[in-house]
C-alpha cells in the first residue's frame, strides 16, 4: 500500500460531483496519483465505510484518507486527554474542538479513541464498539464535556437518567446578534428525506416532506460582560442554553430558526469564523450509583 499523509476533513455544504475530484482540490497536498491509489487500496473512508473514487460527494460528510495503518493503542493512550472528573463508575473528558467524540472505523483518533487506550477496561461498556462507555456525542466541531461510563451497569444507570430527562446539559455559544434577554424554543426537528446531514425545524412532527423528526426543546439566555473572541465580531451575543432533548444539531438549528445563528456554522448559515463557537460547559446527573447528584463544570468561557 502507498504511503499517504492521512487527513480527516469535513465536506463543504456546497460539495458536488465525485468524491475524488472534490478530494483533489480540497487536498492539493496530495499528487493525484497518491490519491488515485489510495482510493485503489479502500484507503478513503466516508461515514466510516471505504469509499470508491465515483461516490457522490455529500455535503458535511466525514470523510478520512488513512496512512499504511491506523494509530496502535499505545500511541493513542499517550495523545493529550483533559480528563475533568473521575470516579469507580463515570469517567468525563474534555473534547477539543475538531477532534471526533468516537470513531467512524477502527483505530481513528477521538476522544473515544483516546480514553479507550488509557482505559482498557472500558471495552465491551456500552452498545458502540468503538466508543466503550460513551454516553452521549457531541458534533466533531463542538468542544465540551463528554460522558463515559465504566461498567455495564453504570451504562444502563446513565442511559435511563438520558431518557427520562434528569440530565442536565449546558452550553455557551456565540450566536449573531444583537441579542438580549432570555426565551425557550419549542420546535420539532426533522430530518429531510436524503442524506446530507443537515436538519431543519419544523411545524409539526407528521411533516410529511421529512424521514423523521424528534420533538425538541431549547431554553437560552444571554450572558452579559464576556470577552468577545477575537474572531467574532460585535454583532454579536453570548448566549447560555441548556437542552431538554438531545436531537442532532438541536443547538444549532433551533437557534438559526430565530434569526441567530453561530459564529463558525455555515451548514445553518452563521458568520464566518475559525471553528464553531459551540461549549459544552456543565453536566448534572444523578450518580449511576448512589443517585446523589453529580455536578461537573468547566469555567462559563471559550477553551
Amino acid at each position: 500500500m502507498p504511503k499517504l499523509p492521512s487527513a480527516t476533513l469535513t465536506l463543504p455544504p456546497d460539495a458536488a460531483g465525485r468524491l475524488d475530484a472534490l478530494l483533489a482540490r480540497l487536498l492539493p497536498e496530495l499528487p493525484r496519483r497518491r490519491l488515485k491509489a489510495a482510493f485503489r487500496a479502500r484507503q478513503v473512508w466516508v461515514e466510516g465505510r471505504p469509499a470508491p473514487a465515483s461516490a457522490p460527494a455529500r455535503p458535511g460528510a466525514e470523510v478520512i484518507v488513512y496512512e499504511d495503518e491506523p494509530p496502535r493503542p499505545a500511541e493513542l493512550a499517550a495523545r493529550p486527554l483533559t480528563l475533568c472528573y473521575e470516579d469507580e463508575a463515570l469517567l468525563c473528558a474534555l473534547k477539543p474542538a475538531g477532534l471526533p467524540a468516537y470513531p467512524l472505523a477502527p483505530g481513528e483518533d477521538s476522544v473515544a479513541s483516546r480514553l479507550a487506550a488509557r482505559f482498557p477496561e472500558l471495552e465491551g461498556v456500552g452498545d458502540l464498539p468503538l466508543a466503550p462507555g460513551l454516553c452521549h456525542r457531541l458534533d466533531r466541531e463542538t468542544s465540551g464535556l463528554l460522558l463515559f461510563a465504566r461498567t455495564g451497569p453504570d451504562f444502563e444507570a446513565v442511559r435511563l437518567a438520558f431518557e427520562e430527562r434528569v440530565v442536565e446539559k449546558d452550553y455557551l455559544a456565540w450566536v449573531e446578534g444583537p441579542l438580549e434577554g432570555a426565551g425557550e424554543i419549542s420546535a420539532p426537528i426533522g430530518r429531510p428525506r436524503g442524506r446530507g446531514p443537515r436538519v431543519q425545524v419544523v411545524q409539526t412532527l407528521d411533516s410529511p416532506e421529512m424521514r423523521k423528526v424528534w420533538p425538541a426543546h431549547t431554553r437560552w439566555e444571554v450572558h452579559q460582560g464576556a470577552a468577545r473572541p477575537d474572531p467574532v465580531g460585535p454583532e454579536s451575543a453570548l448566549v447560555r442554553v441548556r437542552i431538554e432533548t438531545g436531537v442532532t444539531h438541536q443547538i444549532r438549528a433551533h437557534l438559526a430558526s430565530i434569526g441567530h445563528p453561530l459564529w463558525g456554522d455555515a451548514l445553518y448559515g452563521g458568520p464566518a469564523a475559525p471553528r464553531l463557537y459551540l461549549h459544552a460547559w456543565r453536566l448534572s446527573l444523578p450518580h449511576p450509583r448512589s443517585g446523589a447528584p453529580v455536578e461537573i463544570a468547566l469555567a462559563p468561557i471559550f477553551p
